[in-house]
């Protein structure tokens, strides 16, 4: 077992340099700073059935991780003396290939783009239909007599026009953050909210609550559809690559948002339970009381033959998985609202 603990911060790589004659896996250890007392190109011979420990603190390649899988070796990701991860026991790995694929695709850059750029361009239509769905549902209402909707469509129109004209993954994520304001801007005007502002993860208020709750849940569901794949829910593009979060399944499920979480987040509004909420030092949360009956009616949204919203995430995941495995071109479904 090659042990890099007490190596510096950096990053394990496929080194190409190095030929098969020498019998052992092509890596280097490269650091990411430079070090006068640290050989920044220094090769790390691995010889036949011999496994990688890692730390935490160096970050592991996706080169590294290719050339695991395809040398048959294991690698464990150690935080303290805890074992976080590892690449093992291929003879019952199923997604070696998908893996392997995946991680090739991450190397891309024009796939990022693309990749970027349709899931991006589902999200913002998928708002604007869930927007101009409820526009019309609630027209009867007293307080929508003078709201007019079309100047944040527009614009969030314009913002997903502008997506194609785009080539970095911060000026795509800045046109969606703009169609995201405009969104929530018109959320707030269908729903009479008063003053409300989306601020994510700070709980200011009830209804950011009911978000972040929606947005948890449909992340557990979506991460666990992506695992049941085999893919590796870290390698995120849109979202920067983490291991503390899952950056492929916040990638994916942003289509997902409007359509599963937001219609719920309408729902139990609308459903008005009374004493579902608690204030303590500017923190909202749900009470005693609530805590079940959001649960069921989140399980209910998701899984009752009558909602059934789970049959969206698992055709999206399907869609993504055909991408990755068999070269398919990426489609994401934008479903109408009823």
């Amino acid at each position: 077992m090659l042990d890099l603990s007490p190596y510096p911060p950096g990053q394990l790589v496929r080194d190409k340099e190095i030929t098969a004659q020498q019998k052992c896996l092509p890596l280097t250890l490269l650091s990411t700073y430079k070090d006068k007392h640290f050989n920044i190109n220094h090769p790390q011979p691995l010889y036949k059935n011999e496994g990688i420990t890692v730390p935490r603190w160096i970050n592991p390649s996706y080169g590294s991780m290719i050339a695991c899988i395809e040398d048959r070796r294991s690698m464990y990701l150690l935080s303290g003396a805890k074992i976080i991860g590892h690449i093992n026991d291929f003879k019952n790995i199923k997604n070696v290939n998908l893996r392997r694929k995946q991680y090739q695709k991450y190397e891309d850059n024009s796939h990022h783009i693309n990749f970027a750029i349709t899931i991006l361009k589902a999200k913002i239509e998928q708002q604007i239909l869930i927007l101009r769905f409820y526009w019309r549902k609630f027209q009867n209402t007293d307080y929508m007599k003078n709201i007019n909707l079309i100047p944040s469509l527009n614009t969030m129109r314009q913002c997903q026009l502008a997506l194609d004209a785009n080539k970095t993954i911060a000026e795509l994520r800045g046109y969606e953050g703009k169609a995201a304001q405009e969104y929530f801007y018109s959320f707030a005007k269908l729903l009479n909210l008063q003053k409300f502002k989306r601020i994510p993860r700070e709980k200011p208020c009830h209804i950011n609550l009911l978000f972040d709750y929606a947005y948890a849940h449909l992340t557990k569901t979506i991460s666990l559809l992506l695992l049941d794949r085999g893919f590796d829910i870290a390698s995120g593009i849109i979202h920067a690559e983490d291991n503390t979060k899952p950056s492929m399944t916040l990638d994916c499920m942003e289509p997902l948002r409007p359509l599963v979480a937001d219609r719920w987040v309408i729902n139990i509004l609308q459903s008005k339970v009374k004493n579902m909420y608690e204030e303590q030092d500017g923190q909202w949360g749900f009470s005693d009381k609530a805590r079940r009956i959001v649960r069921l009616k989140w399980i209910d949204w998701m899984f009752s033959k009558r909602r059934n919203q789970i049959q969206h995430c698992i055709k999206l995941v399907n869609n993504i998985y055909n991408h990755y495995n068999y070269g398919e071109n990426l489609q994401i479904n934008v479903e109408q609202v009823r």
